[in-house]
Parts: structure tokens; C-alpha cells; sequence
């Protein structure tokens, strides 16, 4: 049978997601969406963790329902979970990642953030499996310089949204200096 697209998620997933680095649109978005998806498998929910990575390593979560994150749709910021713009440099910063991942039972983990954080989802990705940890770790670009544009990433989350804004005030400038 042909791919179509799409893929059945599997049942009893529990993602966590951590904000990290600087604000862009879109983040929001991006936790309605994976909530969405994962309203149609069976036993699974998305975990916020709250003040970034420092909430990660203390373990610090809110459950992401549909109700929670309606109210944050179409905003920008990261508002709703915070962010940190620290590193995951230390082995120990390594390990308390990979702990709290065990613990909590996730079975996956998404850092949203720019070429900092993607960076640091690589070393967490590798420890991980160094480790014999079950926990996928996944790193989504965000922010909106488009910095980690290449061959497999188009744009980054926020990116479109920030250029169609400066866009947007450059062609209002100018049509008021014309004026």
C-alpha cells in the first residue's frame, strides 16, 4: 500500500516539551497541534515543563489539554511554559535530562528552540542512547532570524511570521514617507 501521509499514532505516548532559547510566534501553535494529534491515540497526552530546562531537571510539568492551550492559540511568546535560554553543557545536566525523562515515563522529548537548543537536542539524543534510554528526543527549530534553514528544514517555526511583519511595517513606512 502507498504512503498517504499519514500514520496512525501509536497508542500510550507521553511527550514532553521543553521551551528553550529566545521567543518566536508560532511555539504556541506548535503545542495546540501536538496536543491535537495526540487527542486521537489512546492513552497518550503532551507534558509541559515548565521554566524550560531548569523546569526539566526539576521536574516541573503541566499536563497540555485542548482547553489549556485554546487560550494560548495563534499568541506569541512562550508564555505558557516559560523558557530558558541556558545550555545542556554538563554531563550531569545530561543525566538529570535523561532521569527526569525515565521517570516521568516519557516516551518522548521535544526541545523547541533555535541553533543552540538543536545543537543541545544532538548531545541529549546521543547521551541518551549512550544510556539505553527508551525516550526519543526530537528538536524542533524555532525562531525567527532562519538561521537553521538547509536541506531538510525549510524555515523555521516563526520565521514566516517574522519576515511577513517586518514586511508588513516596511511597506507601511514607506507608503507614509511617500505620503
Amino acid at each position: 500500500k502507498p504512503f498517504d501521509g499519514r500514520r496512525e499514532v501509536p497508542s500510550s505516548q507521553k511527550i514532553g516539551v521543553v521551551f528553550s532559547g529566545r521567543q518566536a510566534p508560532g511555539c504556541h501553535d506548535l503545542l495546540c497541534g501536538m496536543v491535537d494529534v495526540l487527542r486521537t491515540s489512546h492513552n497518550s497526552k503532551v507534558l509541559g515543563f515548565v521554566g524550560g530546562t531548569h523546569g526539566l531537571f526539576d521536574r516541573h510539568v503541566v499536563e497540555l489539554t485542548p482547553e489549556l492551550c485554546k487560550a494560548y492559540a495563534g499568541t506569541g511568546g512562550l508564555e505558557l511554559l516559560g523558557r530558558t535560554v541556558d545550555r545542556l553543557k554538563s554531563e550531569e545536566e545530561l543525566e538529570s535530562a535523561r532521569m527526569a525523562c525515565q521517570e516521568l515515563g516519557l516516551t518522548g522529548l521535544v526541545l523547541v528552540g533555535g541553533a543552540r537548543t538543536n545543537t543541545d537536542t544532538a548531545y541529549l539524543a546521543e547521551h541518551f542512547k549512550r544510556k539505553g534510554s527508551s525516550t526519543t528526543v526530537i528538536g524542533v527549530p524555532c525562531g525567527i532570524e532562519g538561521s537553521m534553514v538547509n536541506e531538510f528544514v525549510e524555515a523555521s517555526v516563526g520565521f514566516d511570521s517574522a519576515s511577513k511583519a517586518v514586511a508588513q511595517l516596511v511597506g507601511n513606512t514607506a507608503i507614509d514617507g511617500s505620503s
